[in-house]
């Protein structure tokens, strides 16, 4: 079981817009949620994984694989043991070797309040997404309900669906975006998700209170994705073993790489000046986790507001 790493997509340049509190990362548009270009998840040298038949020695290097997930599976929970908390881990390899390439779903929320490297994700994403929101507000909409307010009339709240372009999180090769979306830290995550991609989507109304100044509440939408497959001449970063080994039951049809898909939901809260687009930020308590089929729309639940 090997942590699992991803081709990361094209940079995108940071937006110049009224202050440093609207500059993002991903590029976003008005609009309802599609899935970006950006987002690339082949991997080097394809030639290295065309099927052929599979040999005595394949079904013998997949039977020492199999009895070495046996042994990770007893060694959960048990003091000093190698691997001894990675169930997110099993469950993904076991897909793999089972699951005959089938779409699967993970849970963020679970990776977000187990590693420390999920938690700044998403404090990166609420930041991004609310810039971009702000980005959107004033270039399209503030001048229209300032200018009703301002001659008497009732100023309507301004509502707005947004999408943005594909994020790498985990890219080590970069280090601005490793260190707002960095690789996971822990052994468990690293093996189910590794590097992967997020894309950023909201739903967004826009209020003016009496002096004018906007105040934003954002139903926000994380989507994360994540091709498990392995890499040839990569490693595991806590055994050491080459993706080789897996690579190897992959090109024999013993073992089929899939899609990853989850996604998490925040309502997120906080008032902007329009000469100076300021925060702080406020996010709500986490959704629900996501459905168990594929494929499915985020639903959205009620959420409680934390300060």
């Amino acid at each position: 079981m090997g942590d699992r790493q991803q081709t990361s997509p094209q940079s995108t340049s940071p937006v110049s817009t009224i202050s440093d509190r609207t500059k993002t990362i991903a590029q976003y548009t008005l609009g309802q949620p599609r899935k970006p270009s950006n987002i690339d998840h082949s991997r080097p040298s394809p030639d290295q994984y065309r099927l052929h038949p599979a040999a005595a020695s394949d079904y013998a290097q997949l039977a020492k694989w199999k009895v070495y997930l046996e042994g990770v599976k007893h060694a959960q929970g048990v003091p000093y043991a190698p691997h001894n908390n990675i169930p997110e881990g099993i469950a993904a390899y076991e897909h793999y070797l089972y699951g005959n390439g089938a779409d699967r779903w993970f849970s963020y929320e679970k990776y977000v309040r187990q590693d420390a490297a999920g938690q700044q994700t998403l404090r990166s994403a609420i930041r991004d997404a609310s810039s971009g929101a702000e980005k959107l507000y004033f270039e399209n909409f503030y001048e229209k309900q300032r200018a009703a307010q301002a001659a008497g009339r009732k100023a309507d709240p301004v509502r707005y669906s947004f999408t943005g372009s594909g994020l790498g999180a985990g890219n080590i090769g970069n280090a601005v975006m490793n260190e707002r979306f960095p690789y996971p830290e822990t052994e468990d995550w690293q093996k189910t998700i590794g590097s992967h991609f997020i894309w950023l989507s909201g739903n967004v109304t826009v209020t003016l209170d009496s002096n004018g100044k906007p105040e934003f509440e954002l139903d926000l939408t994380l989507h994360a994705e994540d091709k498990y497959q392995y890499v040839s001449n990569l490693q595991d970063i806590a055994s050491l073993i080459k993706d080789d080994e897996n690579v190897r039951l992959e090109t024999a049809g013993l073992a089929k790489p899939y899609m990853h898909y989850s996604y998490l939901t925040r309502t997120v809260k906080w008032a902007a000046n329009p000469t100076l687009a300021v925060g702080p930020v406020s996010a709500s308590a986490p959704s629900s986790l996501p459905p168990p089929a594929l494929p499915q729309p985020p639903q959205r639940v009620p959420s409680v507001l934390m300060r």
